[in-house]
């Protein structure tokens, strides 16, 4: 990872892929009312530094986390949101796609509703070149984009909340540099989740409201530039191992072998 602000992708479930080939878009407004739906909503967050360049390759371990996501969400009617998050990006909350809810036209057969959004999500299929070919500028601004991750959670508080990190969790922005000052024991772990948690740098994923995001992470420890040791691979992955639950989410897998989103949804 290089130093400063990272671009991450963030796939929230059901996509609308506005301008996705302009650039990212302003989040949409609040909604008028509760929102009423039931499947899941899924954020993906795909960090497009540039230590994870072989990781977003054509035909990669992350396009295919991509469209099992997608799928996953659609078989269950849910609702998908991304965006590249760069310090522009993140600090303006924008999104390349935005809320596509996932749903059958023909809802009376269950074949014909299950063939349709399975061509729904397949449709989708090179959304994630577009995601994953960004350049990030600068490092990685992964508890920024927890923050965006977060605000969008408050707008979904009656659905199952998934979070998708693709990442190799080198921190390297926001006060935080992982790759040369990972927290090595759990005490001192705690002290920087404490500090984070006080100066507003880490989130409440829950919003206050429904049940924690299940939060999956694939890539962890993969840093491919040659600044990440094995040593500092094991200290990243502990730090999200205690980063997550901090913020109120329930890690389901951090799976730093095979880089698939086990278990998802």
């Amino acid at each position: 990872m290089t130093s400063g602000r990272t671009m991450l992708a963030i796939v929230v479930a059901g996509l609308l892929l506005a301008g996705c080939a302009d650039g990212p878009r302003p989040a949409q407004a609040a909604r008028s009312g509760p929102d009423d739906g039931r499947g899941p909503l899924t954020a993906v967050i795909v960090d497009v530094s540039s230590s994870t360049a072989p990781l977003r390759a054509p035909g990669g371990p992350w396009e295919q986390a991509w469209m099992d996501a997608v799928r996953a969400t659609a078989s269950k009617q849910g609702v998908l949101w991304a965006t590249t998050a760069d310090g522009a990006t993140i600090s303006h909350s924008l999104w390349s796609v935005q809320g596509r809810v996932f749903k059958p036209t023909l809802d009376d057969n269950q074949l014909l509703a299950k063939a349709e959004l399975k061509r729904q999500a397949e449709s989708l299929r090179g959304d994630d070149r577009r995601l994953m070919s960004v350049q990030g500028r600068g490092g990685s601004d992964l508890l920024g984009a927890l923050q965006v991750a977060a605000q969008l959670f408050r707008d979904y508080p009656n659905r199952p909340r998934n979070l998708v990190l693709l990442t190799d969790g080198g921190i390297t922005a926001d006060g935080v540099n992982l790759l040369r000052r990972a927290p090595t024991r759990p005490g001192a772990r705690a002290r920087l989740l404490k500090r984070l948690r006080a100066d507003g740098r880490l989130p409440d994923l829950s919003g206050s409201a429904g049940a924690q995001p299940r939060v999956w992470i694939g890539g962890i420890g993969h840093g491919s530039d040659g600044s990440m040791t094995p040593q500092t691979s094991r200290n990243i992955i502990a730090f999200w191992e205690a980063l997550i639950p901090a913020a109120h989410g329930q890690l389901v897998s951090a799976d730093s072998a095979s880089l698939q989103l086990v278990n998802f949804p």
